[in-house]
Parts: structure tokens; sequence; C-alpha cells
């Protein structure tokens, strides 16, 4: 898969499919972005579009039924990453259909509604335990504690007004939460990078196609 392919082409619109838009925000090597693209492909059964984040307020956006938000090896703790994101986070906060955010993505949507994001003071890596909190569609089919894939050095400290904690990691308090009034999701692990040892992640990824599935009808 080529990437300038599917960046060249970020509103192709699967038939027949709930649209999904995913949202790369890999800076540095916008290519980790393929992973997601293949992993939301495989669940969709059509390709998802895809746009860079610099991109995202030159689109858009409301067509599309679901965003999902890829990870970054940016720091948002960082004011000048929380400017270069600014554009983004703006379009995250008038988007009114189910979004998810996936580590990086999860921070940003921390940043964009009011959340503290802080360095951790160490790098997490590795498939981790996630304890569920309480139940939620997003985590359907899933034990109350499983093993997930992570790659992250920063946090969303605290849960945001208006949103309801959904999950927690050993080290750290924040893993999930979803906002109280509309499907807007995140997680700070990557569900895309489940394996054979570790297969639970991609339900999440299910479970959220499924979510943008009943909010379209």
């Amino acid at each position: 898969m080529l990437l300038s392919h599917i960046y060249d082409n970020p509103i192709a619109m699967p038939t027949g499919k709930p649209s999904i838009l995913v949202v790369g925000n890999y800076a540095k090597n916008p290519s980790r972005v393929v992973e997601l693209f293949k992993s939301v492909k495989d669940i969709l059964g059509a390709d998802p579009a895809l746009v860079w984040y610099k991109e995202i307020q030159y689109r858009d956006v409301d067509r599309f039924d679901g965003m999902v938000l890829s990870g970054s090896e940016a720091m948002l703790s960082h004011p000048d990453t929380q400017r270069e994101y600014s554009q983004l986070m703006a379009v995250l906060r008038r988007y009114k259909k189910p979004i998810l955010g996936i580590c990086y993505g999860h921070q940003l949507l921390g940043a964009a509604f009011e959340g503290h994001v802080k360095p951790l003071g160490k790098k997490i890596e590795g498939f981790r335990k996630v304890k569920l909190l309480r139940k939620d569609i997003l985590f359907e089919g899933l034990p109350d504690s499983f093993d997930a894939a992570q790659s992250h050095s920063e946090i969303v400290e605290s849960v945001m007004p208006g949103f309801i904690h959904l999950a927690e990691a050993e080290e750290y308090p924040v893993e999930a939460f979803r906002h109280k009034d509309q499907p807007v999701y995140g997680v700070q692990f990557h569900p895309e990078r489940s394996s054979k040892e570790h297969p639970l992640g991609v339900k999440v990824l299910s479970n959220f196609i499924r979510i943008v599935q009943e909010a379209k009808t």
C-alpha cells in the first residue's frame, strides 16, 4: 500500500458501509498509521478514508459517520505541539458523531475537552493490563481485565468534566473514557496492535464500528 495514495484520496467513502475517517497524527513517520488503517479496513470490509491532521480543517468531516484518531510520537504536553494540533482539536469539539481516540488521539481528546496531558516520567511499552471500571458497549465481549498494547510516555491526568471514567492501568488512572452524552471515546492503548497471544484489542475497534453503525441508523 502506498501511503501517498491513501493520503491523496482522503474522502473516498465505502459504499453501503458506515463511512470512517482515520486521522493520521504521526508527524515524523506518517507511514505508522497504515497498521491502524488496515485494521479498520479489515473490520469494515472496505477502505476507510484517511487524512493527515494538518489537512483536517480543509475537509468536510461532517460527511463521515465516525472518526478514529491515530497515535503519534508527538508530546502533547509541549505548548508548541498543542499549537500544531489546535485546528484538529477545534474540529473534535464541534464534531457530533462517534469518535475513537487511540493513544495520542486519546490525549488529543483530553486536551480538546479541558483535560491536562502530562509526562508520565517513563515510557510504557508492550502489552499491559487494562482494568475495566464499568460496562460499556466499547468493551462488550471483553473480560474485566485484559492485556492491550501500550506505547506512550504521556497520559491524561484526570477524566475531564462531562466524561465518564471507563478503565484504568496499573501505572496511571485514566486508561479509557467516554463523553456522558455523545459517543466520544478515548483509549490510551493501541487496539490495532493485537496479536495471537493478545487478540482482544481488535474487539474494541470492532465494537466502535458497531457504535458508528448504530448511531448512523
